[in-house]
C-alpha cells in the first residue's frame, strides 16, 4: 500500500500582531485526519487537545499543531506547525526628554520613522528589526509590543521588552542585543542622556556600547563609535487604549 502522507494544518488567520482578540481555525486537506494542538508551548501530540471548532485568542498564545489520520490501528502524523498571534492594543506616545522609571517607550528613528521591535526568538545575532512609524502632530500610536520598559536601576537604568526579557550586551565584538528572562550579572545596565534636539545616548556601562538605527542594516544595534541614527524615546501617554 502507498505511504499516507497527511498535510499539515493550516491557519484561517496569518501569525502576526493584533490589536484585539483573533478566532482561528484550523484546517487539513487530508481527509479523514484530525487535528490535535497546543497553546502551552508543548509540542502537540494525539494525547492533546483535539480541535473541534475555532481557537478564541485573547492574548498573546502560540498555537502548535499536527494533523494525525488512524487506518488499521496505526497513526501517521503530518509535521508540526505553529503560528504566535501577539494580542496588543495600540497605545499613544508621545516623545520625552526624560525617563520616568518604569514606562514603556518607544525607541524611534525619527531620520527614518521606523521604531525598534523586540528581538524575535533568541539567535546568536539579535537586533532590533525595524517597523514603519507614522508621527502625527508629535504623537505616535502603535500596538504596545513594540515598548520598552525602562526601569531605574543602580547605575542606571534596565531596558526590558514586551516578553518582559533584559536587553543587555557583552564586552566582546559583537553589535548585537542579548536577551534573558532574569537579570544578567553584567551588561543589563544603561545610562541615558538627552541631546538638545532630543535624541537619546543609551549606553550600556558594561561594554561602553550604545543603541543606534544603522540604515546599512535596517535594525537597532548596540555600536562602540557612530553607526548611524540616535533613538528618540516616545513615552506612553497615560490611559493611551485607542478605541476602534
Amino acid at each position: 500500500a502507498d505511504e499516507i502522507v497527511v498535510a499539515v494544518p493550516t491557519f484561517s488567520i496569518e501569525k502576526g500582531i493584533y490589536a484585539e482578540a483573533v478566532s482561528v481555525e484550523l484546517k487539513t486537506e487530508t481527509k479523514g485526519a484530525e487535528i490535535y494542538y497546543t497553546v502551552d508551548g508543548n509540542d502537540p501530540t494525539i494525547e492533546s487537545t483535539k480541535y473541534t471548532g475555532a481557537i478564541n485568542v485573547e492574548k498573546t498564545t502560540t498555537i502548535k499543531a499536527i494533523a494525525a489520520y488512524t487506518a488499521n490501528n496505526a497513526v501517521t502524523y503530518s509535521n508540526a506547525v505553529s503560528a504566535e498571534y501577539i494580542i496588543s492594543p495600540i497605545k499613544s506616545y508621545k516623545e520625552v526628554s526624560a525617563i520616568t522609571s518604569g514606562k514603556k517607550y518607544l525607541l524611534v528613528s525619527k531620520a527614518d520613522s521606523v521604531l525598534g521591535k523586540p528581538v524575535e526568538g533568541s539567535k546568536k545575532y539579535n537586533y532590533l528589526y525595524k517597523e514603519a512609524v507614522t508621527m502625527a502632530n508629535g504623537e505616535i500610536k502603535t500596538n504596545d509590543h513594540y515598548a520598552f520598559t525602562i526601569e531605574a536601576v543602580e547605575g542606571g537604568y534596565t531596558i526590558k521588552d514586551a516578553y518582559g526579557r533584559y536587553l543587555y550586551t557583552k564586552d566582546d565584538t559583537y553589535k548585537n542585543f542579548n536577551v534573558s528572562a532574569t537579570m544578567p550579572e553584567a551588561g543589563a545596565v544603561w545610562t541615558i542622556t538627552f541631546s538638545e534636539t532630543g535624541e537619546a545616548t543609551i549606553t550600556n556601562v558594561l561594554s561602553s556600547k550604545y543603541v543606534q538605527y544603522s540604515a546599512q542594516y535596517n535594525s537597532y544595534g548596540a555600536y562602540p563609535d557612530a553607526q548611524g541614527t540616535l533613538p528618540t524615546l516616545y513615552e506612553e501617554a497615560s490611559d493611551t487604549s485607542v478605541e476602534f
